[in-house]
């Protein structure tokens, strides 16, 4: 089926084999609000570290994860280059900004996000995501916070 192409030419474009669990790291533009509303971390840069954190540690999945479209206009820090050349070394990881959202739904056997709408975009497609704050979409009862 088409998903599963599209899953089998981005893994290939990763160099990453086919039969491994993907989670998909949604990261939220660095000038978004943090605590804006209930989250389990003080701050977007606090959150998406521990999730690399974790990431790092668990080479059983490969790991994306994905610069939001608009954080090449709003970070003027380079936050997410500099995390990325952290991780660097490690072959499981990869950052990516040039990954649409279809491909990295495609990806996805998971996703994680903040609080982002990707937790509504991901459980319509069947995708697990387990968000780390409460959005306006997190008392419905789909997601995973």
């Amino acid at each position: 089926d088409a998903k599963r192409e599209l899953r089998r030419g981005c893994l290939t474009r990763l160099g990453w084999d086919i039969d491994r669990e993907v989670g998909v790291v949604f990261a939220h533009t660095m000038s978004d609000i943090p605590l804006s509303d209930a989250q389990a971390f003080r701050d977007i840069a606090e959150w998406i570290k521990e999730t690399l954190s974790i990431a790092i540690q668990d080479t059983t999945k490969y790991w994306v994860f994905k610069a939001h479209p608009l954080d090449a206009k709003y970070d003027s820090t380079g936050f997410m280059r500099s995390l990325a050349a952290t991780a660097s070394s490690h072959q499981h990881i990869a950052f990516s900004s040039d990954l649409s959202l279809t491909e990295s739904l495609a990806l996805a056997d998971f996703a994680v996000s903040l609080r982002g709408t990707v937790g509504i975009e991901a459980e319509a497609f069947g995708i697990p995501c387990i968000l780390a704050g409460c959005g306006p979409y997190t008392s419905i009862g789909f997601s995973k916070v």
